[in-house]
Parts: C-alpha cells; sequence; structure tokens
C-alpha cells in the first residue's frame, strides 16, 4: 500500500493558475501531476487539464493551497478515479483521450478532470441495452454431468483446475465460474472444510465467481431446507460471504438465469481485455486496475482523534498551531473542526489559558 497525497498549488499562468499533483510520500515521488484551469471543477462538471510537460518556464515557487490524503486512486485504461480523505469535494475522475489531428499525422492527448455532477450531467450515446457482438471461447469442465447449453459460443471440454466453465483467450484462463444448484450446495455444506478449500482455490482467480441455481430465500424456507435448522443455513450463507471476499457469490434465482449471468460477465470480462489489449496510453506497462489505500485506521478525523488522545497527558496543555504543526498536510479546518468535536463529545475541555485545550477523559 501507497500513501499519496493530493497537493494543490498556486501558479503563475493566466490560463491554468493552479498546479495538481499527486504524490507518493513512501516512494518520495510524484505519481501525476497537471496544470489545471480551476482548483475544483464544481458546478461546471469538468474542466480541462494539460500534463506538467505541456507547460514550461513555470515559477517553482509556488503557494501550497491544501493538502489532503488520498483513501482510494484506482486507474483503469484511460480513466483514474480518486477519493479524498475530507466531507466535501471528495470524489472525481481524471479521464484520458487520444486525438487524431485533422490537418496533420499523428495524436494529441486531451485531459478532462470530472466530478460527480458532470458524471451526472453527461449523457451517454449509447444503451446498456444495446448488444454487442463478442466471440466468446468458454471451456467446460470434463467432469460436469449436465453441462450448461450456450447458444453462439464456442465450447470445448476440458479438464479445468478448478471451477466449472472458463472463459479462454489465446489459451488463457480470463474468468472461472463454479456452478451449484440448490442441491449441490446443501450437500457442500456438509462438507464445509472441504468446500472452503474448493473456493479459497477458485479466488485464486481474478475474476472467478460462485454461481447458484436457486434464489437466496430458498435456503431460508424450512420445506426446503430438511435437515438443516434454517438459521444455520444462513449463517453459513453469511460465512461464506465472509471468508471469501473476493470470489463474487451471485445467487440467480434458476439454471436459465445462471447461464445468462453467466454469459453477460465473461462478455464484459472479454470486452475489457481486448480494451486493455489495445491501450497505448500508459508508457508504465500497467493495463489493469492499479489501486492503492491510504494506510488509515477510519479515516483522517479518527487520526487526528487518535493522536489528541494518546499523545497528551491529562495534565499537559495544547492550543491548535501545536495540532497544526503536526498535521501540515492537513486542511487546517479539518483539524479545528475536530477538535470542536471532541470538546461536544466532553473529551476535551477548554483551559484558563486563553486557546488551549486539555484531555478531560481517560484515554480509551
Amino acid at each position: 500500500m501507497s500513501n499519496l497525497i493530493w497537493i494543490l498549488e498556486e501558479n503563475d499562468s493566466t490560463k491554468f493558475p493552479y498546479k495538481l499533483i499527486i504524490r507518493d510520500e513512501d516512494k518520495k515521488e510524484n505519481k501525476l501531476v497537471l496544470y489545471t484551469q480551476d482548483r475544483w471543477p464544481g458546478q461546471k462538471g469538468k474542466i480541462f487539464c494539460i500534463r506538467e510537460k505541456d507547460l514550461v518556464n513555470q515559477n517553482e515557487q509556488k503557494k501550497v493551497l491544501e493538502k489532503v490524503p488520498i483513501i482510494a486512486y484506482i486507474q483503469k485504461n484511460n480513466l483514474i478515479s480518486i477519493i479524498l480523505d475530507r466531507y466535501k469535494n471528495k470524489r472525481c475522475d481524471f479521464l484520458f483521450l487520444k486525438k487524431k489531428y485533422k490537418n496533420k499525422e499523428g495524436e494529441y492527448e486531451q485531459i478532462f478532470w470530472r466530478t460527480q455532477i458532470g458524471l451526472l450531467n453527461r449523457h451517454t450515446r449509447s444503451k446498456l441495452t444495446k448488444k454487442i457482438s463478442l466471440p466468446l471461447q468458454v471451456a467446460i469442465d470434463k467432469n460436469e454431468k449436465y453441462p450448461w447449453q450456450f447458444s453462439d459460443i464456442i465450447t470445448i471440454k476440458k479438464k479445468l483446475p478448478v471451477g466449472d466453465y472458463a472463459l479462454i483467450e489465446n489459451d488463457e484462463i480470463l474468468s472461472i465460474v463454479e456452478r451449484k444448484t440448490f442441491d449441490n450446495l446443501i450437500h457442500d455444506f456438509k462438507n464445509l472444510n472441504i468446500f472452503h478449500k474448493q473456493l479459497y482455490e477458485l479466488e485464486t482467480y481474478k475474476h472467478s465467481a460462485l454461481v447458484i441455481e436457486a434464489n437466496y430465500s430458498d435456503f431460508l424456507n424450512p420445506k426446503y431446507v430438511k435437515f438443516f435448522k434454517v438459521s444455520y443455513i444462513a449463517s453459513l450463507i453469511a460465512n461464506l460471504f465472509y471468508q471469501h471476499p473476493n470470489l463474487k457469490i451471485i445467487f440467480a434465482g434458476n439454471r436459465k438465469l445462471a447461464i445468462e449471468w453467466t454469459i453477460n460477465y465473461f462478455k464484459e470480462i472479454k470486452k475489457n481485455y481486448i480494451i486493455n489489449q489495445q491501450s497505448s496510453l500508459w508508457n508504465t506497462g500497467e493495463k489493469d486496475i492499479v489501486y492503492y489505500k491510504n494506510n488509515f485506521k477510519g479515516g483522517l478525523y479518527y487520526e487526528i482523534k487518535f493522536y489528541i488522545l494518546n499523545h497528551f497527558k491529562s495534565e499537559d496543555y495544547f492550543n491548535l498551531k501545536v495540532l497544526y504543526n503536526h498535521f501540515s498536510y492537513v486542511d487546517k479546518k479539518i483539524v479545528y473542526n475536530q477538535v470542536q468535536r471532541l470538546l461536544r463529545e466532553n473529551l476535551l475541555e477548554r483551559t484558563n489559558k486563553k486557546g488551549y485545550y486539555k484531555i478531560k477523559s481517560i484515554n480509551t
């Protein structure tokens, strides 16, 4: 995991008056540097940006306007999604596009900084119901006694390392699906340790799923569940989700819908696989999701609270200046608001010395 910080600085360009830096504090390097037209897209929904290399002869002495920890940084293809650790203006995307020149050979880059407002106001021309023609090759495990029937899909029978159905591309397994009927799953609950091991192996594949040909409500119906208590079955199913967080568990309802879900799942994986293969935007060679999450225990507000209640003793006096210096990368308003919250929670109290505080309650 990396410690990413969002830094916004002033810039002396009239067209791009702000410099946005996403910095990896652990590696001491900048992950992304852009010059922007505004501090935040706001009501506009999106604004235009350019890379650092495209704006030269800039004064390096910049005034830092804000520093905010980044909770999540997700990169996929030509899109970067970011979530900041603050209450307002916390979610945004950066869309990187390549356009061909009209009057000459070659391409140029367009970068758009978008917020939730921009995404809500954006009207796509395509429809989700539009069918995308993608040739799929599906491998069916040779031990499947009554395999699913796929129309307009190339299928082959072979021994799979795990699961019942696999999406194949260039002899590579892109996705694995384990199929279970109602009776299959009830039987597996009788051998729970073995079943968990099978699912752990299934979970080692990035795009894996357990598709059940039944509704969740069926497992809570005493008429169907004959050998177990309903409450016990419910706890076992909940435990499946807990023990296998990276495995998609789908209650499809019946055989027909299970096949339908699997086909659409395979199509989506194949579509993104093709996009990743064709994408030449990133020079880093990263063609899939890059995900970072800050090393914090509950967020920025928790960190400020934890520091105050564990760093100072009950007899210590401290003021906001001390906290501002310690949390120099955080907006002062955030630090101030957290102190006010601790006062309301009766964990801090004001002292006779103006502007100073002290711990009121016992640290827990």
